[in-house]
């Protein structure tokens, strides 16, 4: 091969070296590790937010905290809102699974304390154990749109236990469309155990129009086999909705409907609630008194498909 034909081989393959080195850089996520349960400084959740904020493209914050066991992070205020396509990954830390979380944030009454902005699209939150939400307030609030809240729990550090009991606290506030709470699998489950509390999550903004609930424990225990205490309501739909999916979920409310269509919903299409267990266990076989009702309906829905409940 000559001089000339080594050099224009050369020079394409470094082209082509730099092309695929720039496309790999652009697609894959920005990684922030959280190696510290302070609220603020080196290394926090705070700190890693911030520096997610400021990055542009995907962001994914794991954790990698020293020691075994549960790790608190305990938020003097709230935390900074996140802005861009952004992954809390609880599960990243050493000894995490979806059923024993080894990140925990005590919100510790802070308002808005978690707080996904519009154009955090396609987020993520996975495998926290998330308690002490405000009075009439929220632990989650969700504006942006195709977020996933999986594999965490609410109220609880270990699925057995509600802790911090409080007023009216609602623990996810959907305000983004095309929300999935839950997954396809049980291994996307989230837990919600609530004292004084008034809903697991709320749908509330006319932005929502479509939402998918599956595989979630209301009120019961992560074994599914006991009733510990549930919200007021399971989940609360006050907009109108033209694609909701609620499914294989276990809710056992402490007095009112395990999901519920408020008047506001009224108009709403595209409602299927199927095989979930409301005011039982897992089974469906051990009844709690505590549920109410089980689905409530106030006004006029366009051809909802409830079966297998």
């Amino acid at each position: 091969m000559s001089f000339k034909k080594n050099l224009k081989y050369l020079l394409t393959a470094s082209f082509a070296l730099a092309i695929t080195l720039l496309v790999t850089g652009s697609a894959s996520a920005t990684t922030f590790i959280v190696t510290s349960t302070a609220d603020s400084g080196a290394g926090t959740l705070r700190e890693a937010i911030d520096n997610a904020n400021s990055n542009p493209g995907a962001d994914q914050i794991n954790f990698n905290i020293t020691g075994g066991g549960l790790h608190t992070i305990t938020l003097a205020s709230p935390l900074t809102g996140i802005t861009g396509q952004t992954t809390i990954n609880g599960l990243s830390q050493t000894g995490s699974s979806c059923s024993v979380p080894r990140i925990a944030i005590n919100v510790n009454g802070s308002y808005n304390p978690i707080y996904f902005a519009t154009g955090a699209t396609a987020s993520q939150v996975n495998g926290l154990a998330i308690y002490g939400a405000p009075d009439n307030g929220y632990a989650l609030s969700i504006e942006s749109a195709d977020t996933v809240v999986r594999c965490n729990f609410f109220g609880t550090t270990d699925g057995l236990t509600s802790i911090n009991p409080g007023i009216n606290r609602d623990w996810v506030n959907l305000l983004g469309d095309n929300a999935t709470i839950g997954g396809n699998s049980s291994s996307d489950r989230n837990v919600f155990l609530n004292s004084g509390g008034n809903v697991a999550a709320l749908v509330n903004d006319s932005d929502v129009s479509s939402i998918t609930i599956k595989n979630n424990y209301v009120g019961v225990d992560i074994t599914g086999a006991n009733y510990v205490v549930g919200p007021s309501i399971g989940f609360d739909f006050y907009t109108v909705i033209t694609s909701a999916i609620i499914e294989d979920n276990v809710i056992a409310t402490s007095g009112g409907p395990g999901i519920n269509f408020a008047f506001v919903s009224s108009g709403s299409s595209g409602v299927v609630v199927r095989g979930n267990m409301i005011g039982t266990d897992a089974s469906g076989m051990v009844g709690f008194a505590s549920t109410d009702k089980g689905i409530s309906f106030v006004g006029s829905f366009i051809a909802p498909l409830i079966e297998d409940n």
